[in-house]
């Protein structure tokens, strides 16, 4: 079967085609709303597998191919626990997770410089396919990008989930889609204090995504200088921690952070952070016994061995119990690289980036996952927060379990769990419907999380 570009528009037996820059990448097409098409790219590779040696350390960028890139597979998960495999296109869990996804409206012009290449393998090359250039277009052209990042609690999730297609937001919004994978757990947020475990690894990938979206952007149709971050919950927060870093803040120009931002306890200090991937690290018996509290090169390469289940299954936990109160996990770490401080006191000082446009907001029901994970530990049942099917729950429940949720949290300073129950219940009583219980109680678990 001939391939062929023309204009970037796909008529017949034609495929997307683009000349990026480590090489020639082809794509789908396919239908979606109002009769309409889209170019899809589906798991394009921008870090080598940070496998081995590269377990913990900074995303290096890939290597360039000599054969086109067939781009019509959705990429791994990264290594995570099993939990959500079912809402996964692909249910694969793996290291090698580090691609990103593309959809872009048919009607743009790409800029392709590809002619007559061939290529003989079946996922990364194409076999026997033809393809045209393409005259190179005016920037005033190009659409604007939106580029998306995950949440999961940095814990769970893949952009290769059933919610997560780009190509509505693509054709309705008429701009480009890109979503990305980035590294969880431990195996994205281990802190070590050497550059075996710098920590947020999970944020430099999202670095790395953004550069190559940045020098690749164009050849899809899409102006670099018109980029948007925008992620809900931990993708939220990892947004926001873009927006603070010097190392991302001037990649993209806008960005819209749902349920979640970088402040409060989700960054730790490194110190702290030292200390709980110390505790990780002995839960899976990686520990040195001749120099105890310290991650020794015995303690790292121990972890670097640890097979990926058992890793993920330690790691992936976002709160504990400790002193009798609810400590939540911080994964991010102001490392004084990516996170030169603390969020807070960045914000404080004014160390961000500020020619840019912000939108913040929450996600709708959001807080019953929330309310779901902690509450076993508030004495709770589970159910009564299901996110599907959840049974009644009264006044004085909601109210209760507001109040108690926030007294047992391990925040600096303590919140008094009383008031905040009376701010967001006052005016409310056994009569109010269960759908404004609900939305009451879920608005007071998203502000947590912010």
């Amino acid at each position: 079967m001939s391939v062929s570009v023309e204009k970037g528009v796909i008529v017949g037996n034609t495929r997307p085609t683009v000349d990026g820059k480590q090489g020639v990448i082809v794509g789908n097409t396919r239908p979606t709303v109002d009769g309409k098409q889209v170019n899809e790219f589906l798991g394009i590779p921008y870090a080598k597998p940070p496998k081995g040696d590269l377990r913990f350390r900074k995303p290096v960028p890939t290597d360039s191919w000599s054969q086109p890139l067939v781009a019509d597979k959705w990429p791994n998960a990264c290594s995570q626990l099993h939990i959500y495999a079912q809402y996964y296109q692909n249910k694969n869990i793996s290291e090698d997770c580090l691609y990103l996804n593309i959809w872009a409206p048919t009607a743009t012009t790409m800029r392709s410089g590809v002619s007559g290449r061939k290529a003989s393998k079946q996922r990364s090359t194409t076999s026997g396919r033809k393809t045209s250039r393409v005259s190179k277009r005016q920037s005033a052209g190009l659409k604007p990008v939106m580029f998306y990042a995950h949440g999961g609690g940095f814990s769970v999730g893949s952009s290769n989930q059933f919610n997560y297609r780009g190509e509505v937001l693509a054709t309705k919004g008429d701009v480009i889609v890109v979503t990305i994978n980035y590294r969880l757990n431990a195996f994205g947020f281990l802190y070590t204090g050497t550059d075996d475990g710098p920590g947020n690894v999970g944020l430099w990938d999202h670095a790395l995504a953004l550069e190559w979206v940045h020098k690749n952007i164009k050849s899809f149709g899409g102006d670099p200088e018109k980029i948007t971050i925008f992620g809900t919950s931990a993708g939220s927060m990892t947004s926001s921690a873009l927006v603070l870093s010097p190392i991302t803040r001037n990649l993209f120009k806008n960005a819209i952070l749902m349920s979640g931002s970088a402040l409060g306890e989700v960054t730790g200090n490194p110190d702290e952070m030292k200390q709980y991937w110390l505790q990780v690290a002995k839960y899976v018996n990686c520990v040195d016994d001749e120099t105890p509290g310290t991650f020794t090169p015995k303690v790292i390469n121990c972890l670097k061995a640890v097979d990926q289940e058992t890793l993920a299954t330690y790691s992936s936990a976002i709160a504990y119990e400790a002193g009798g109160a609810l400590n939540l996990v911080s994964f991010l770490v102001a490392d004084g690289t990516f996170l030169p401080k603390k969020p807070h006191e960045m914000l404080i000082s004014g160390d961000f980036r500020k020619d840019m446009n912000l939108m913040i907001g929450n996600c709708e029901d959001e807080g019953s996952n929330v309310l779901m994970l902690f509450a076993t530990n508030l004495g709770e049942d589970p159910k009564k927060y299901d996110s599907h099917n959840p049974t009644p729950i009264t006044y004085t429940e909601a109210y209760n379990t507001t109040k108690n949720l926030f007294s047992s949290l391990a925040l600096k300073p303590r919140i008094n769990g009383e008031d905040v129950a009376k701010l967001y219940f006052t005016g409310l009583s056994d009569k109010t419907s269960q759908d404004i219980l609900r939305r009451s109680i879920e608005s007071v678990q998203n502000g947590s999380k912010e």
